[in-house]
């Protein structure tokens, strides 16, 4: 059963956005900004501007923000088209152009942070100076991380506005400030800081018209935050279900007001890079949290290995029961072979190690949307 916070947040997620969906208008903002720069300089001031310049909507039910609600707006006809006209030549990268359909190295993300990632891009900048077509690209990455960083930053300034407002519980407000100012500062710390992080970047593909982008192994990139907290006392698994179910609800925001399902993968289990089993107590969170939300958005993958506990298949079918989209089981069979579904899916034959991925990367496959692992 959902927790109240999550419940209530799914009672708000039924009323409609006022306007009419329109992220070109604030992607167009940002492009015509810089008339005069790089066509790739130009499009990441859009993406900036996408992320930024919308005015954050915290739900009373949030713990975890993040929310494409924003991106409605009441616009005259003109003012749209004049966005529209605005974006042309910067067209949305999606699946045709590799764009989405992916798991996102959130390993990285999470052990550098934003800063870590904005430093380095500036050590490759400087590595690169010779070359300006490099840097025209390093700068663009720069822009639009900046744009990350400043949504966080909003989101803080909103969470902090709203404390003492109707509904809303002034503590969860007071930390949901706290975790969106650090990680404008530095690397995550806490599992809900880590969280934070990866679902507002999660939200940020979202907004950008990106689909089926994967949480993917969320048991084994935030396990080392969920495992210092609960051993430190901070964190019960119950509260961490509670911010999964949180994360997890936020998904349906595409179906309440889009229409449709995104197809987000999560996988669980398998193994890690020595071959032993990679299953943890996280890996049942995510399953209980899942099934708590009753929702088809979360798409739950299994990797089942001849080292998993029993207890995890055993708990798989529960959690699909109630109804997550396109549930896949996966059964790892010898040590190194690709792992075979046990549901009819894409990409049956061996291929993984045949086309030359090394066989540590092999181990953390995460399969983004109708079986393929990536």
């Amino acid at each position: 059963m959902i927790s109240s916070k999550t419940s209530l947040l799914r009672q708000e997620m039924q009323a409609s956005p006022a306007g009419v969906f329109a992220p070109h208008i604030f992607r167009g903002q940002g492009i015509t900004s810089h008339p005069d720069a790089s066509h790739g300089i130009r499009r990441a001031h859009g993406i900036a501007s996408l992320f930024a310049a919308p005015m954050p909507h915290i739900y009373k039910g949030d713990i975890v923000v993040g929310s494409i609600r924003p991106l409605w707006a009441e616009i005259t006809p003109e003012e749209s088209q004049a966005a529209a006209e605005a974006c042309t030549g910067f067209r949305i990268r999606g699946f045709h152009h590799n764009g989405d359909h992916y798991a996102p190295d959130y390993d990285t993300i999470l052990t550098e942070g934003i800063p870590g990632m904005l430093s380095r891009i500036e050590a490759s900048k400087k590595a690169h100076k010779e070359a300006p077509d490099r840097v025209d690209f390093l700068e663009s990455c720069r822009i639009a991380l900046i744009g990350l960083r400043d949504r966080l930053a909003a989101y803080a300034e909103a969470a902090d506005a709203l404390v003492g407002a109707e509904g809303y519980h002034s503590e969860t407000l007071c930390q949901i400030k706290k975790n969106c100012t650090a990680l404008c500062e530095r690397a995550p710390v806490t599992f809900e800081e880590a969280l934070q992080l990866v679902w507002m970047i999660h939200n940020c593909f979202v907004c950008e018209g990106r689909y089926a982008m994967a949480l993917g192994r969320m048991d084994q990139f935030l396990y080392p935050f969920f495992a210092h907290d609960t051993e430190e006392g901070t964190l019960t698994e119950e509260e961490a279900t509670e911010l999964l179910e949180n994360v997890f609800m936020k998904i349906y925001e595409r179906r309440a007001y889009l229409g449709g399902d995104d197809v987000v993968n999560i996988a669980v289990g398998g193994v890690k890079p020595d071959g032993s089993d990679a299953t943890n107590r996280l890996s049942f969170c995510i399953l209980r949290a899942v099934g708590n939300i009753n929702l088809p958005g979360p798409n739950l993958s299994a990797r089942i290995a001849p080292t998993t506990p029993r207890g995890l298949p055993g708990r798989v079918p529960e959690g699909h029961r109630h109804g997550p989209g396109l549930p896949r089981p996966h059964e790892r069979r010898g040590q190194y072979r690709r792992p075979v579904p046990l549901r009819v899916c894409h990409g049956g034959r061996p291929r993984l190690l045949h086309g030359g991925v090394h066989r540590e990367l092999h181990h953390g496959y995460a399969a983004p949307v109708v079986g393929r692992p990536l």
